[in-house]
């Protein structure tokens, strides 16, 4: 195969690179002190898990051109150089613009299936660039990366030590979106030398449909069963609510959110218990509620300045 000389420059490596430099040059200048990052990222066009879930899918695109630091943003910048350009020289433009939106879209949904978020950053693409030059060095003498095998450990060391960051050190590295970009680049490559381009595209679409179907339906997911009872709980459908709520912490017991969400309704329902038995005077159930409601949000004002007006029982005669 010789290169094709229409494409022969990497104009679509160039415009890539030049949104995640502008992107992350924006990013300074819009982030505030007292602003969480999610927030910032999202309101810049890189939703978190729960906006993904809940429609905006665009997430598990735009969040590749999103980065970190200096120190993250240059080595995917270099990978990209690496891996991307080198396929774009080779590959028609077409071909390899199709190769971004499926790497992309399959690489952000394995790692918010497996993770509970979509990540942010280029490596999973470039990894699955990575993969899919050493499948297709197997068969084609145009696509024989230097060193590819040395490169190959060093980046199956680099996924190890990232394990150990992520378990030991706390660190929050996308080894799920890498690794199955590793994996699948190099399928896909192996495809790319069959003679019939439909076992490629047959994967293509099955993963792209998979991955869409995971963002929609994802009973697995902690956050995704967050999103459905948060959607439930602001639709004022409670039981409903609870249900996804429980759910979630059933996958994740320190799930926050929820438990939080959980104690509001359950406030909400002790305060409206409360009033009732109050307003109809049966006092000692009225207690009863304030002193649930009060176990589990003890500066509640409204409880605490009810419960002092009912009546006192202590020195009442029974006939």
């Amino acid at each position: 195969m010789s290169l094709n000389r229409q494409y022969s420059f990497p104009w679509f490596t160039v415009l890539l690179s030049l949104v995640c430099i502008a992107i992350f040059v924006a990013f300074q200048f819009y982030q505030l002190d007292n602003t969480p990052l999610f927030k910032s990222y999202s309101e810049l066009g890189a939703p978190y898990a729960i906006q993904i879930y809940n429609g905006q899918y665009w997430g598990i695109f735009t969040n590749s051109f999103f980065h970190l630091n200096y120190t993250h943003l240059a080595l995917n910048l270099v990978g990209l150089w690496l891996f991307g350009a080198y396929l774009e020289r080779r590959l028609t433009f077409l071909k390899f613009f199709l190769l971004n939106i499926v790497a992309s879209a399959i690489t952000s949904s394995i790692q918010l299936a497996m993770t509970n978020d979509a990540g942010i950053g280029f490596s999973g693409i470039n990894l699955l660039f990575m993969g899919y030059i050493l499948g297709k060095s197997l068969m084609s003498k145009d696509f024989q990366l230097k060193h590819r095998y040395l490169l190959l450990i060093a980046t199956i060391l680099g996924l190890c030590i990232g394990l150990y960051l992520n378990l030991y050190k706390g660190f929050l590295l996308s080894l799920e979106a890498m690794t199955s970009g590793l994996i699948l680049g190099y399928v896909f490559g192996l495809l790319s030398c069959l003679k019939s381009n439909i076992p490629l595209i047959f994967l293509g679409k099955t993963l792209l449909i998979v991955s869409f179907i995971s963002i929609i339906y994802s009973p697995w997911s902690a956050e995704w069963n967050y999103s459905k009872g948060y959607s439930a709980h602001e639709a004022g459908k409670i039981s409903e609510a609870k249900r996804f709520y429980r759910k979630a912490l059933e996958i994740d017991s320190n799930h926050y959110t929820s438990k939080e969400n959980l104690r509001n309704i359950r406030i909400d329902e002790l305060s409206e218990n409360a009033y009732k038995a109050h307003e109809n005077e049966d006092y000692l159930t009225a207690r009863k509620y304030y002193e649930e409601l009060l176990a589990i949000d003890p500066k509640n004002k409204w409880a605490t300045e009810n419960i002092s007006k009912l009546p006192s029982y202590k020195n009442t005669r029974i006939n």
